[in-house]
């Protein structure tokens, strides 16, 4: 068996597993933690549990940490950043006459 704790990045969207290393997390907290694209902020969706060794793809990336109050204003500042974002390419695609959609901006946790 191996622990882990579940996480999402975005509401409905995949979940993950990562490991803990030894932290307690519970659900609904926030967490930062090591991907592909470097930090990145989610929420904890179901904290420590066990799962057979089989349903999990090692090696699992690892929890850095629980998110601190500075994590979450970073997160905050991000949501803003990606609002703008998104309005200065809608006025790019727009100004071009170009033939498509913008469908989302996003800003990872490290910027």
């Amino acid at each position: 068996m191996t622990e882990i704790i579940s996480v999402r990045f975005k509401p409905g969207g995949k979940q993950y597993y990562f490991d803990p290393q030894g932290q307690t997390v519970q659900d609904g907290q926030g967490v930062i933690l090591e991907t592909s694209r470097g930090l990145e902020y989610g929420e904890c969706t179901h904290g420590n549990h066990m799962v057979p060794d089989e349903s999990v793809v090692q090696p699992l990336r690892v929890l850095v940490r629980v998110a601190t109050d500075k994590d979450k204003e970073t997160v905050e500042q991000n949501k803003k950043k990606e609002k703008n974002a998104l309005k200065i390419c809608q006025d790019k695609i727009a100004a071009h006459g170009l033939d498509m959609k913008l469908v989302d901006a996003e800003y990872s946790f490290e910027g």
